[in-house]
């Protein structure tokens, strides 16, 4: 009977110091807990906001200014140059241009372009034809243009491909003949400066193409191949 009431006063004990001991465990976190702040979800720092400090309400409800870390811009970073560059071509290979340029003549040539970098195409490519006018002046004399005809024919990740044709414009362009002429049989070419190879007519091509980053007329650039 004794060792009964004893083992239940040990008991008692045991859970008394338990008690005891979580009771002293929450005090002290509680404590913790309520030495730190709350950010409430309207007070969160926004990336395009010029404060730098928020303020943070405690459990008790007092508000304290205190920094908070914020987002970081990196602004006014260049890149790298683009391309516009010859993939494919098929062209005449012509030593001397013919008298009679048509559109006939230019149908089986064509090249591919391949652009990387966000320039676009916009209207006004052509090639220019201008020849040595010897009729009382030393100039050159515009004699035809070709337009360059571009069609996009394939795009992918980063890039696009443009396929250019050739339209003469009107029905012909007609060049002067540079040299002295094939004569019939029996027959004997005289000239009146001795020395005299050629006529002095040569032609000069004018290749222009235009191109844009975007729609501002500061961002246009042409491109011009003289020769």
């Amino acid at each position: 009977m004794i060792i009964d009431t004893m083992e239940r006063r040990q008991s008692k004990l045991i859970v008394g110091i338990l008690v005891i001991t979580v009771f002293a465990i929450c005090v002290a976190f509680a404590s913790e807990c309520g030495g730190q702040y709350k950010v409430k979800q309207d007070d969160y720092y926004l990336p395009n906001s010029n404060n730098s400090s928020n303020l943070i309400e405690d459990s008790s409800g007092n508000k304290e200014i205190v920094t908070v870390a914020q987002g970081k811009w990196i602004t006014g970073v260049d890149t790298e140059k683009g391309k516009i560059e010859i993939v494919q071509e098929v062209l005449p290979n012509w030593q001397v241009l013919p008298l009679c340029i048509t559109d006939d003549l230019l149908d089986p040539y064509w090249v591919t372009i391949k652009v990387t970098g966000g320039y676009h195409p916009y209207d006004g490519w052509f090639i220019d034809l201008y020849q040595d006018n010897w009729g009382g002046k030393n100039t050159k004399e515009f004699v035809g243009r070709i337009d360059l005809i571009h069609n996009k024919i394939d795009s992918g990740c980063c890039y696009d491909i443009y396929n250019i044709t050739f339209d003469v414009c009107g029905p012909c362009i007609e060049l002067d003949s540079n040299h002295f002429p094939d004569i019939p049989a029996g027959w004997n070419l005289i000239k009146d400066v001795c020395g005299t190879e050629t006529l002095n007519k040569l032609v000069d091509i004018q290749i222009s193409t235009h191109w844009y980053g975007c729609g501002e007329r500061y961002q246009r650039f042409e491109l011009i191949l003289s020769q």
